[in-house]
């Protein structure tokens, strides 16, 4: 349903929680609506904050309705599937929990709401619940799924253009000086941080050349034959939103073990990012590629275990000072 719909059945949903015990506390002074930690889902809620405070993702997924998703399912309240049966618990289905909880969290003036809904929509049991899972692999589960159930139309494609962009890998031989080259697409880069220091040192050896020599020469294809070569990769179309994920976590096979530990080394950001050094030649002049910080999701803890928060821009603030 239009959002506009949207409400009015939120409003009645609301309205039924009157019988409750004991009421659910309002808002707090920043306005904004927490989620409940399931035991090991902060890293989600992370992702789920940062999507609600992007405003064409929010626009783009309160643009459909259920019909368009053609979703006849259970429907749970607030976001909490204790009310539905194990049956209707494996029929919930994840687009529809997504729009539903960011409903919630526009629209409901409570403290925080559950998630349980929407990770059972993942098809996931209270057990995976207790791990803490890869942000880089939920942010794809959500985006993969959200691509292959949408609607034609704003949801269909807002995955595309906010996060997609693209890289070329380019071969070049050092005899005929022979170039090949393969473009591919991402929602998100993921840098090294070993040993280096700041977002620029990461996406300098990110997108640093490799040159292909002694038993790893290249073959030519013009040469048909082994020779020394250049590799390189490069950024070539840059996305409306880009997505870095650093490689915090590493395997130390010093002990034999391949034990899992954590790179805690200082780490530089600002407030704005420059990657036009880091463009294929001739690219930059065809985008745009000054960024700003808009979330940071950081962790805090080991490689076994701790927790993760959001530090987020807050788009939407002037518009509620000037309201």
């Amino acid at each position: 349903m239009a959002l506009k719909d949207k409400l009015s059945t939120i409003s009645q949903r609301q309205s039924r929680m009157s019988n409750r015990s004991s009421p659910w506390p309002p808002r707090n002074n920043t306005k904004h609506v927490g989620l409940k930690n399931q035991g090991a889902t902060c890293y989600l809620n992370s992702l789920l904050q940062t999507i609600f405070m992007t405003p064409e993702f929010r626009s783009a997924i309160f643009s459909v309705s259920g019909q368009d998703l053609e979703y006849e399912g259970p429907i749970n309240l607030l976001g909490d599937s204790s009310n539905l049966s194990d049956e209707q618990k494996q029929e919930l289905f994840m687009p529809c929990e997504l729009q539903r909880l960011l409903a919630y969290m526009q629209e409901l003036d409570v403290s925080a709401l559950p998630t349980e809904a929407l990770t059972r929509s993942f098809n996931w049991d209270e057990g995976q619940e207790q791990v803490q899972h890869d942000l880089h692999e939920l942010t794809r589960i959500l985006f993969d799924n959200i691509e292959e159930h949408a609607p034609p139309g704003p949801l269909s494609t807002v995955i595309s253009q906010l996060y997609k962009g693209s890289t070329v890998n380019q071969v070049k031989c050092s005899v005929c000086q022979r170039v090949s080259s393969r473009e591919e697409a991402f929602c998100d880069l993921t840098i090294p941080v070993d040993g280096l220091h700041s977002v620029e040192r990461s996406l300098q050896e990110f997108t640093a050349d490799e040159h292909l020599t002694g038993s790893n020469q290249y073959f030519c294809e013009g040469c048909s034959a082994l020779v020394d070569a250049r590799k390189g990769m490069r950024l070539r179309k840059l996305p409306p939103v880009l997505i870095l994920s650093l490689s915090r976590f590493r395997y130390n096979w010093d002990d034999g073990e391949g034990r899992r530990e954590k790179i805690t080394d200082k780490f530089a950001f600002g407030t704005s990012l420059d990657v036009s050094p880091f463009m294929e030649e001739g690219a930059a002049a065809d985008e745009d590629c000054q960024y700003t910080l808009f979330s940071v999701v950081s962790h805090s803890g080991s490689a076994q275990g701790g927790h993760y928060h959001a530090l987020i821009r807050d788009l939407y603030a002037p518009l509620r000072q000037v309201s």
